[in-house]
């Protein structure tokens, strides 16, 4: 038998032995535990600092930590929200389809993320799976419009993209390897805002990892355009500058500024401003804040009406319709005037920016909110009778990527934009040229404007619907008519206007009475001809319950009017049957998830084949209208002037060399007979320009100073051409047309 021999100390060893290694044990799982900690400590000031960038705009940044942060928790909820969002802000469409797929799967409570998710594939162009999301969407938020109307675009897809041929659409060769966008008419050229020229020593900006941006000038030569050039002045700093807007005298500007890098890390924030600047002696100076900016939330995006006295723009103040909303304000006695919303048929839960103003008045902007192609895409509103009419501008000017800042010329045949759609290098400065007959048809603020959309159906008798009424704001604003002409009060607005009294229609089919019993909502209508503003009796409205697909059928009474009765958290589609049995101008509806009880009114006027055969007053009305003035017997000798007012004294920060004035005795249809008094009586060195409207004006030479045009003005009423003359301002040679002293004295 084989026996182990006791070592007598071998217990003792055994001992010393376990208890050294429970010593090390211990201190291995605290040095573990350490680890942990320390790791853990790391992850959260990892996150903190993402967070930090992320607050401050800086994506690009907050991005590079976001993914360090996933490489070591790779299903981290807020990280791939987070990332995701970095992602869409810098353009990052292919990065942020991935990244939101993750990011709605593990962060199910925000739905938000579904609708983004949505967008991103409709930015890499795939529409089937977006319009599947964008569904799952509107199921989720049944009450946010944006979902079902992003389904809708993405399975029409294919009709917007109907008119392509219509435009020819050239990236310009001044873009550089930056951002450069927003373009301005200016004199001969453009303004544009570019990142270009990033030295080794200059700072990048943290959200586009790019240089700040800053103003610069550009026109069309020969062959190409100039060498873009930094606008000479006071307007560029180390902040960013643009995009910018011009009186058309180019005397003002008015352009957004950030914050500096320095501004914004002290304040937490990086909001934007806008700026005005005068032009003197060849430079833009005297930079002054506008009044309405804030250091609780941005206004940008400037755009100036062709009269200067409106300024519309976008801002994320609060008591908006979404993000980032749009904007007027009106120059009044001196001063501007307190910025008002532009209300629900523009503004919408997701972002309205970028606007734009045509020389006839229309408004251009970009929104990613009222459906399209993709991203942001470029829509068009006029106002009309205090309503303003939306439509997408459509196919190919906007893409599946951001389209914005359009600008055109008066035929509107040629222009600019920007985007950075598949072929740019960042955001791009892109021309377009347009097709004639597309162009007149494109959206207008002339006498009954008609849709981007061909309007075949103008011949018939097409329904054109406004609303008339405010809605009455009983509760909180939960109905509204979507994405069409409105003239909603400002949401701070606690106005009532009383509704008409009458009796709904006894022919109007509603819903069942248990669903009646619980409806805060009613709709009322009112159908009257459009040229005679008499109501039409009879006439077949349907109003289309877009979740459930049901239709509920109304004819208007002997006095134009319906009802329907309408359920929360719901879209609808309103309509007129027209005289062959089509729907006319389909309106969208939407009701809140509140049930305060609320009342929406609608007009919808038929437009009579006539209307635009109507004489147009301006067409006979100028200073003399087609008779030629009465002129009194030419008199001897002028007598003494009177007493004249004093010069008003000019800005002294203004540039007094681009003023000149005139004096206009007449204006005529159809030329004067060349033997008439007034022909023969023309004072010297006169000349003609044109009017509006086919009318030729008659002006004198030109006057370097308002006391000298003065007196010339009572020569000839003291001589007998004229008594019912008057002054007109030019500035850098374009003619003012409001009142010259006027203007003088509040610029």
């Amino acid at each position: 038998m084989l026996v182990f021999k006791q070592n007598p100390l071998g217990g003792v060893k055994k001992a010393q032995y376990f208890n050294d290694m429970k010593t090390t044990t211990s201190l291995l799982f605290t040095l573990f535990l350490l680890a942990a900690n320390c790791s853990s400590i790391f992850a959260q000031n990892l996150m903190k600092q993402a967070n930090e960038y992320f607050e401050r705009y800086e994506y690009t940044n907050a991005a590079d930590l976001y993914q360090q942060i996933l490489k070591k928790d790779k299903n981290n909820a807020e990280a791939l929200e987070k990332i995701a969002e970095c992602y869409r802000l810098t353009s990052s469409y292919h990065k942020a389809e991935g990244a939101y797929k993750k990011a709605v799967k593990y962060n199910p409570d925000k739905p938000v993320l579904q609708f983004r998710y949505g967008q991103a594939l409709m930015a890499n162009r795939k529409y089937e799976e977006a319009a599947a999301v964008f569904k799952k969407y509107s199921e989720l938020v049944p009450y946010d419009s944006r979902g079902w109307q992003f389904t809708q675009s993405c399975q029409n897809i294919k009709k917007l993209q109907l008119d392509s041929g219509q435009y020819n659409i050239t990236l310009l060769p001044f873009n550089s390897k930056g951002s450069d966008f927003s373009p301005s008419f200016f004199n001969d050229g453009l303004v544009f805002a570019s990142s270009r020229n990033l030295s080794a020593f200059e700072q990048k900006d943290g959200w586009t990892g790019e240089a700040f941006l800053d103003l610069y000038y550009t026109e069309p030569q020969a062959e190409g355009w100039t060498e873009p050039v930094v606008l000479p002045g006071k307007t560029n700093t180390p902040a960013h500058e643009g995009p910018a807007t011009f009186n058309k005298f180019g005397t003002l500007m008015y352009f957004t500024r950030s914050a500096t890098k320095g501004e914004s890390k002290k304040s937490g924030t990086v909001n934007l401003k806008l700026y005005q600047a005068k032009w003197v002696n060849g430079k833009w100076t005297d930079v002054d804040e506008l009044p309405f900016n804030s250091n609780d939330y941005s206004v940008g995006h400037p755009a100036l009406s062709p009269d200067g006295k409106t300024l519309y723009f976008t801002s994320d103040m609060p008591n908006g319709y979404g993000g980032k909303d749009l904007y007027k304000s009106e120059y009044k006695n001196g001063q501007w005037t307190e910025p008002q919303n532009l209300g629900r048929s523009i503004n919408t839960e997701g972002d309205e920016m970028f606007p734009t103003v045509q020389s006839d008045g229309t408004l251009y902007f970009s929104s990613d909110g009222q459906g399209g192609v993709g991203g942001l895409d470029i829509f068009v509103a006029v106002n009309q009778n205090g309503a303003w009419i939306v439509d997408n501008a459509g196919y190919p000017i906007n893409s599946s990527m951001d389209d914005f800042g359009l600008i055109l010329r008066p035929d509107k045949q040629q222009g600019y934009f920007s985007s950075n759609r598949p072929g740019s290098r960042k955001d791009d400065v892109y021309q377009v040229v347009i097709n004639a007959k597309k162009a007149g048809q494109i959206l207008s603020t002339q006498s009954n404007p008609q849709p981007v959309a061909p309007q075949s159906e103008e011949e018939n008798g097409s329904m054109k619907v406004n609303l008339n009424q405010p809605v009455l704001p009983i509760g909180n604003n939960n109905l509204y008519i979507e994405s069409k002409p409105d003239n909603l009060p400002d949401p701070a607005n606690n106005s009532q206007t009383a509704l008409p009294k009458w009796e709904p229609p006894a022919t109007a089919t509603q819903p069942d009475s248990a669903t009646l019993q619980n409806t805060p909502y009613i709709l009322i209508g009112h159908v009257v001809d459009f040229a005679t503003n008499r109501p039409l009796s009879g006439m077949r409205v349907e109003l289309k319950d877009l979740m459930s697909n049901d239709v509920y059928k109304a004819n208007a009474d002997d006095k134009g009017l319906f009802q329907f009765n309408l359920e929360p958290e719901k879209h609808y589609e309103v309509y007129v049957i027209n005289n062959n049995g089509q729907p006319e101008e389909n309106k969208f509806i939407g009701t809140g998830n509140t049930k305060s009880g609320e009342y929406l009114q609608v007009l919808l006027t038929p437009k009579s084949k006539t209307t635009g055969n109507q004489k147009n007053p301006a067409d006979t009305i100028g200073i003399y209208g087609n008779e030629e003035p009465p002129l009194p017997p030419p008199t001897g000798s002028i007598g003494e002037p009177p007493t004249i007012d004093p010069l008003i004294e000019l800005p002294v920060n203004i540039d007094d060399a681009s003023y000149t004035f005139r004096v206009q005795f007449g204006s005529f249809k159809n030329e004067p007979n060349q033997h008439s008094r007034f022909t023969t009586n023309m004072p010297p060195n006169s000349t003609t320009e044109p009017g509006p409207n086919g009318f030729t004006r008659y002006v004198s030479r030109s006057f370097n100073t308002l006391e000298e045009v003065e007196k010339y003005r009572y020569e000839l009423i003291s001589k007998g051409y004229t008594k019912k003359s008057f002054i007109v301002l030019y500035i850098n040679g374009v003619r003012y047309e409001g009142d010259a002293k006027e203007y003088l004295s509040t610029h």
